[in-house]
């Protein structure tokens, strides 16, 4: 073989690892960009599910003074006389 010969075989050879590495880094960013998106998809999901438990903690608060308040409004003169009562 000539010099001529292997220096055309080592120049393939080096297109033929170098188109290899582009497609390696490629697939890689494909990768990387792909556990993003889901990793992205995944904190919107817990987001929604943490939104949608405070909404319904705090309709529940608000549902509980609520009847509270409405007991209290409700009893008043009854409560107003046992604390009469409790002092006198």
């Amino acid at each position: 073989m000539s010099e001529a010969q292997k220096r055309k075989l080592e120049e393939q050879k080096r297109r033929e690892n170098l188109k290899v590495l582009e497609n390696e880094a490629e697939s890689r960013e494909k990768r990387i960009k792909m556990r993003q998106e889901q990793r992205l998809k995944t904190e919107a999901a817990l987001r929604i599910k943490r939104r949608r438990r405070m909404f319904k903690v705090a309709g529940a608060w608000i549902g509980a003074i609520f009847v509270v308040f409405f007991l209290a409004t409700w009893f008043s003169t009854d409560f107003v006389n046992w604390l009469h009562d409790l002092i006198h």
